[in-house]
């Protein structure tokens, strides 16, 4: 006879079997359902304690589409307004149905293979976040610890689509840094889930931590006040339900500095940058990280340049501390 008080497992219910994704994803690029077709992908890596910091240089990727929109796009050249483009999003050929609001599919515009997205399946506005849509992304990244999950904001944060999306790529065992930063309490014992701070981690960065529920609850007044202020913002989801909220300075990019008498180099820095993977389309920049012997602190320069400087952070601390104190009482 089974033991009564035996753990009952749960269904997993927003899995997506490793192998049936790299199979689908193989089979829908080369019915070119998949757009770019990566020529090659170089990786460097170099460890900080348990954590990988690396650099993907990605050959020959094409631009993205740039976001659609619905109101029509004034040509300034002919000075004639264009007809609407349809939202490429939401045309896009899925892989899973989660049962929730998200739709996964491969990405059409991958750095990496086996690069995915989760999209909402009514259009619905990048920064139309609420509880629902967070608990939801927890659980897929929960459910799917082989892959990373991290979430673009519109403006500064590098979001190039308006429809509600996040992006997941690869592990292969490996862990993003922003996972491994030691945290500082900031918000606790206010409401069930707690709010940490990252001193030692190059960019400015808030975790909440809790019960799924209370932890999305909370990220959405953080998310919410960052939109008040106009402060756009990445996430990272870890597969202990952590959710990483990165509030963005206005740069999009940043400059890598090189070693003295070289060239410095724009780079775009977006959510996997934010979580310590590195990306670039130029092979320059990838050989002049992966031989610099400052390559390290280059990378950290980057993040450093385009988070919260320290007066920013006082006052978005102080208005959060204001705001959650205010509805505990």
């Amino acid at each position: 006879m089974k033991n009564a008080s035996a753990a009952v497992k749960r269904p997993a219910k927003y899995a997506i079997p490793k192998q049936e994704l790299l199979d689908r994803w193989d089979e829908m690029r080369s019915e070119r359902d998949i757009t770019y077709k990566p020529k090659s992908i170089s990786t460097w890596e170099r460890s900080i304690g348990d954590a990988d910091v690396r650099v993907i240089y990605c050959a020959g990727r094409r631009k993205r589409q740039e976001s659609n929109n619905t109101d029509g796009n004034k040509d300034e050249k002919k000075g004639e307004e264009n007809e609407p483009r349809p939202c490429s999003l939401c045309f896009a050929p899925i892989l899973r149905t989660m049962p929730g609001n998200l739709n996964i599919m491969p990405n059409q515009f991958p750095y990496e293979y086996g690069a995915i997205l989760g999209i909402s399946k009514t259009c619905k506005k990048q920064d139309d976040i609420n509880t629902g849509d967070l608990r939801e992304i927890l659980e897929i990244a929960y459910e799917n610890p082989y892959l990373a999950f991290f979430y673009n904001g519109l403006g500064a944060a590098g979001a190039s689509q308006e429809h509600f999306h996040i992006q997941g790529v690869l592990r292969n065992g490996r862990i993003p840094p922003i996972e491994q930063a030691p945290l500082v309490p900031f918000l606790n014992n206010i409401e069930a889930a707690n709010v940490y701070k990252t001193p030692d981690y190059p960019i400015y960065t808030l975790v909440v931590d809790g019960e799924v529920f209370a932890a999305s609850r909370k990220a959405v007044g953080i998310i919410d006040l960052l939109k008040e202020m106009d402060i756009s913002f990445n996430m990272a989801f870890t597969p202990d339900k952590k959710i990483c909220i990165i509030p963005r300075s206005k740069a999009v990019s940043s400059t890598l500095k090189m070693v003295s008498g070289d060239k410095d180099y724009a780079q775009k820095i977006g959510g996997m940058e934010v979580m310590g993977w590195f990306c670039t389309e130029y092979r320059t920049v990838f050989d002049k990280i992966s031989k610099a012997d400052t390559a390290l602190e280059i990378l950290t320069n980057a993040l450093n340049d385009v988070g919260l400087d320290q007066q920013q952070q006082y006052a978005l601390e102080e208005k959060l501390f204001r705001m959650f104190a205010a509805r505990a009482a």
